[in-house]
Formats: structure tokens, sequence, C-alpha cells
């Protein structure tokens, strides 16, 4: 069931997982590259690896991103593409699931958003209107959204958004509270709004270094399906995924 309502907002996850530090006046222009490593929650075990590349304008506003997930043995097994609006929020997007051959794009248009969903054996096209009045979110539009509104979110103000739901043509109000600070660590919650959904779906944990801006973990439920001799098992992989910024970028994956 988790899997099933999870396809309401886990296009979120699919993120860059970095928010550059222009809060201390120091706007970041190369580009940034780094790994997110994911663990299962019982055994510890490597799950994945995912690498990350962003690429900045000349005015230090997020251009392109990309991300390769790679499995414990190095092989590429899906990667993402994306392409920001103007806010950084709601970025145009492509996923492909290469065990499976499965994917989405999200194109944003003038009057609404349209995703294709290729799945194993169909094509699904959604047209979403645009809500009116709310922050609107899409996939690694999170980390913009912290990024801009960090030190509201640090002070413990409670911050509500629309998220995209890609597989579910959709938009969905998620809430987003600070739970503690400890040390140089910030701890935040993301959960849906409604009283329905979050009685089904556990919520995401994040930890966030107070300094920078950067995520250091995240705790949930992970946009990448167990995939088994290239058919779906209808499971998303639960994970702790742990953000890695001072390795050399390009190694293979931690074990």
């Amino acid at each position: 069931m988790k899997s099933i309502l999870l396809g309401l907002f886990i296009g979120l996850f699919l993120m860059s997982a970095w928010a550059e530090d222009s809060r201390e006046g120091d706007t970041v222009h190369k580009d940034l590259q780094f790994i997110g490593y994911a663990y299962d929650l019982n055994n510890n075990d490597l799950l994945y690896s995912e690498h990350h590349t962003i690429r900045f304008d000349q005015d230090g506003n997020r251009e392109t991103c990309s991300v390769m997930y790679y499995d414990p043995a190095g092989n590429l097994i899906a990667d993402k593409t994306l392409r920001y609006d103007e806010s950084g929020y709601l970025p145009n997007f492509v996923f492909k699931d290469h065990r499976s051959n499965q994917g989405i794009e999200v194109l944003k248009q003038d009057d609404a958003i349209n995703i294709q969903q290729k799945m194993v054996d169909e094509r699904l096209t959604d047209l979403v209107d645009y809500p009116q009045g709310k922050d609107l979110i899409a996939d690694a539009g999170f980390d913009v959204f912290m990024n801009k509104n960090w030190q509201a979110l640090v002070n413990g103000e409670a911050k509500e958004v629309e998220f995209l739901a890609v597989t579910r043509g959709r938009f969905v109000t998620f809430s987003i509270e600070r739970t503690r600070i400890y040390k140089n660590r910030v701890y935040f919650r993301l959960a849906p709004a409604n009283f329905l959904i979050s009685m089904l779906v556990d919520p995401i944990e994040l930890e966030y270094d107070r300094a920078s801006g950067k995520i250091l973990s995240y705790v949930g439920l992970t946009n990448l399906e167990w995939v088994k001799d290239g058919q779906p098992k209808g499971e998303n992989y639960v994970a702790r995924i742990e953000y890695v910024y001072e390795t050399v970028y390009g190694q293979g994956p931690k074990q």
C-alpha cells in the first residue's frame, strides 16, 4: 500500500540533494558533483548509489542536473535529467529505469503540466492544471525551496507546499516542519497534510548541515522500485541515503 501511495509524491526525491549557500552571499557558480549512498534500513546493505551533477547559470541559479543510479556492482540501473524553470521549483525532467524499461517525462507548459509515463505494457498521459495560491514543487525543486526558505524553516516556521504527484497526475499538499536542532545539524519531517494519506504513509526524515544547507541524510521510502529479472515488484526501496560531498566523484559505489 505504501509504495502505491508513494506514487502520489515520490518524484520529489529524485532530488539533487544540495542547497547552494547563497544565504551568506557566497553564491556557487561552478558545477557541483557528489554521491548519495542508499542503505537498507533492516540490514544496512548498500542498495544503490546516485551520482549527481548540477550545473548553474551565470547568476548562480540551477540550470540543469543529471543523476546516474548504480547498483552495488557498479551497473547503471537508472538515470534522470532535469532542466530548471525560472523559480527553480518546477523543473522539467526525464527519469528512466533501465532495469524494467519504464520511465517518466514531465514537461511544464503554459496552461498545464504534461506527464508522460512509459510503463511495462502501456503509455499514460496526464495534463495537470496549476493550483493557485501555494508554492508548486516538482522533483528536486524541493531542494531549491528549502534553500530559499532556509532561515524561516530553521527558526521553526512550518511550511505547506503543493507537490506534483507524477504517477497520479495531481498536486498533493505536504507540510515541512523542523523537528530539532542538534549542534550543527538541523532535522526536518516531510509529511502529507491529508489525514488519511498520513495514516498510511510514514513521514520522510531529513537531516541538513545548519551552516551550509547541504542535505546530509534522508530516511524513508525511495523513488526506485524493486526490480527482479526486468520485472517491477510493485514495492519501492525503503532506505537511508547518506550524501557524501568530500569524496572523489566518479569512484565506485561504497561497499
